[in-house]
């Protein structure tokens, strides 16, 4: 394997899974020798691919270049811009957090937020990458997915859990995902982050494809199931718009 494709193999491992890894994992899932892998991970990060998290001692995907790859790689600055308006009317009339998400190989990229008046309001994290198992938006990607893009998915990814409540039985979570297909809406009861749920569906583009997925975000403190469920109900009107409106 010449260097080129070294530091591409690397460059993949970041772009295809969420949690930060530390140059010794990095070796290992790429069967590089330690030395190589820090080497690489050094040039990523000069070039300004890679992020060192300095507490953590691990590395990440930059913001800057997520973005930079959302807008290139996918269809999402196009969907992006036309959901933005629609999304902050949503979060006025439902007065919760709303998010849009994109997929990005075997991970999703949360795109943008827009934030509720409450004064118990949601802040999302500052991570851009998320899983797809353990979250609403992330879960409409899963479940667009092929049986065998699921079994190449699960080959890819350590399902782990996140909470308490992360699915993370592969039979569980596929007859989940069914569900998801089927009723085109996905739920996310504190599996990603406890004290938070979501509501999360697909916006489709003219082909009938998950170009992104929506979402509410809130605590649930104040989000009873029959509310989140009501919430859905909102959310789907509004990837209906906003579907029609990228067509």
């Amino acid at each position: 394997m010449g260097a080129i494709d070294k530091a591409l193999a690397v460059l993949d491992l970041f772009l295809n899974r969420p949690e930060p890894m530390g140059v010794s994992e990095v070796a290992q899932l790429a069967k590089l020798d330690p030395a190589t892998a820090y080497r690489i991970i050094a040039s990523l990060v000069k070039g300004g691919y890679l992020e060192q998290l300095v507490k953590r001692g691990k590395y990440a995907i930059s913001t800057e270049k997520l973005m930079a790859f959302s807008s290139v790689t996918t269809p999402s600055l196009k969907v992006r811009n036309m959901s933005l308006s629609f999304l902050q009317e949503l979060s006025n009339k439902v007065r919760e957090t709303t998010q849009i998400a994109v997929r990005l190989g075997n991970v999703a990229f949360k795109d943008d937020f827009l934030y509720s008046s409450n004064i118990l309001n949601v802040r999302p994290s500052r991570e851009r990458i998320i899983d797809l198992y353990s979250t609403g938006t992330g879960k409409i990607f899963l479940a667009e997915m092929s049986e065998e893009e699921f079994e190449e998915y699960c080959r890819n990814i350590i399902i782990r859990p996140v909470t308490p409540n992360t699915v993370t039985d592969r039979g569980k979570l596929k007859k989940h995902l069914k569900k998801i297909k089927k009723e085109g809406i996905s739920y996310d009861f504190e599996e990603h982050e406890l004290g938070i749920v979501s509501v999360a569906v697909p916006v489709r583009d003219a082909e009938g494809n998950a170009a992104a997925a929506i979402s509410i975000i809130a605590p649930s403190v104040r989000m009873s199931s029959q509310r989140l469920a009501a919430m859905g109900k909102i959310l789907k009107d509004y990837a209906r718009k906003i579907s029609r409106a990228i067509k």
